[in-house]
């Protein structure tokens, strides 16, 4: 079987979006009934932040990286725009001279992906697309009023000339079932995001990571918190509980820091309970995660919320605070509600300072959750729809 995989955003570009990807290369390339696996995405340059990931080369992989119109980049801030100009020669070339048995398109981001549709519908080849975060059906993201009704027609499209559409959790797939309801139930799958058991048998042998915590913590268990929180995702009544619990926890932030966060760090008097590391690589966060004793998740409100700390905390079988307003249903609630290892509370000062003075009573993790979130699962997942 030859697949064609379609993703902006791949290795080395240093944030979440490429895992997912990545990680179905790598184990899609390893089944064999593969015979060749052609990964088309755009030019490094295109990406702002950098680390040292490298897409998974196997004997059958070919990658190609294209580039983008910086012109179109001054006027569209749609990557899928600014990519299409290439990407299409690209694909129109592998479509005439190879005959692929199915596309596979992942996003964000995606306008280019009706006009990949409409080039493989030309070509008689199926295409699978893989929405890593809704488009139209976002709750997080804002749009105009024409901008709504042009994406509405677009999405319209791709739903009708998929031959599946995934998301990443049950919550997202029945938002866009309710949407679609004229639309065969059957088009609407899930694959979930999780976590590759590879990196973390890496990490085991690596003795100090990036950051020597036990210097600046002392004697306090911490409290790690991985990825942005971006302004859906408000830790200030985390902070504001945290305060009357400074002599038993330190808050780790990993990743880069953002003004708000720290502008309420000083206003609160946590300077010397907090540490945020800055950008790292993913094998240096692991590493550095491996060391804490809690791992925070913070929802952005919505159920459908496929917030991916959550499978780094589970593959290192760390205790989890799960703060949600959403805590009797949705992605969060249905994952972790009955793991042993997670306090849900809810997203106000009172239950989050409960939920601290209580976090030591948490007992072992649900094992279940490590074998239902295993990467090589997930990609065998994809390539029975491949087929």
């Amino acid at each position: 079987m030859k697949v064609l995989m379609i993703a902006y955003y791949t290795p080395p570009f240093a944030g979440v979006g490429q895992f997912r990807i990545n990680k179905f290369i790598k184990y899609i390339s390893n089944s064999e009934e593969i015979s060749k696996l052609t990964v088309i995405s755009v030019s490094n340059e295109a990406y702002t932040d950098i680390c040292n990931n490298e897409i998974h080369i196997a004997k059958n992989v070919y990658v190609y990286k294209t580039a983008y119109s910086k012109l179109l980049g001054n006027i569209f801030n749609e990557e899928g725009l600014i990519w299409a100009p290439y990407l299409v020669p690209k694909l129109i070339k592998e479509l005439k001279n190879e005959d692929y048995d199915s596309i596979y398109i992942n996003g964000n981001p995606f306008f280019h992906i009706p006009i990949c549709i409409v080039i493989c519908k030309i070509f008689k080849v199926k295409v699978i697309v893989d929405y890593r975060d809704p488009w139209l059906l976002s709750p997080y993201r804002s749009m105009s009023t024409l901008k709504r009704v042009i994406i509405s027609f677009l999405e319209n499209f791709v739903v009708k000339n998929c031959r599946y559409l995934i998301n990443v959790t049950k919550q997202a797939t029945d938002i866009h079932v309710n949407h679609y309801s004229k639309v065969d139930r059957d088009k609407f799958i899930t694959i979930e995001n999780g976590f590759d058991i590879d990196d973390f048998h890496q990490v085991a042998t690596n003795k100090t990571g990036a950051l020597d915590i036990v210097n600046i913590v002392g004697n306090r268990q911490i409290i790690v918190y991985s990825g942005k929180f971006s302004d859906f995702r408000n830790p200030k009544n985390f902070l504001n509980a945290l305060r009357a619990h400074t002599d038993k926890y330190f808050f780790l932030h990993i990743g880069g820091e953002e003004r708000h966060i720290t502008d309420q760090i000083k206003e609160l008097h946590l300077e010397d309970s907090y540490f945020c590391t800055g950008y790292l690589a993913y094998s240096e966060a692991i590493s550095i995660m491996k060391k804490s004793h809690f791992g925070l998740i913070i929802s952005g409100g919505h159920p459908y919320e496929p917030t991916t700390k959550v499978f780094d905390y589970i593959a290192l079988n760390l205790k989890k605070i799960v703060i949600t307003d959403n805590n009797d249903h949705g992605f969060l609630y249905d994952t972790l509600n009955n793991d042993g290892a997670s306090f849900i509370c809810k997203n106000n000062i009172p239950d989050i300072h409960n939920a601290l003075s209580n976090i030591h009573n948490l007992k072992q993790q649900n094992q279940s959750l490590y074998s239902r979130f295993n990467r090589q699962k997930q990609a065998e997942s994809l390539l029975s729809f491949l087929k």
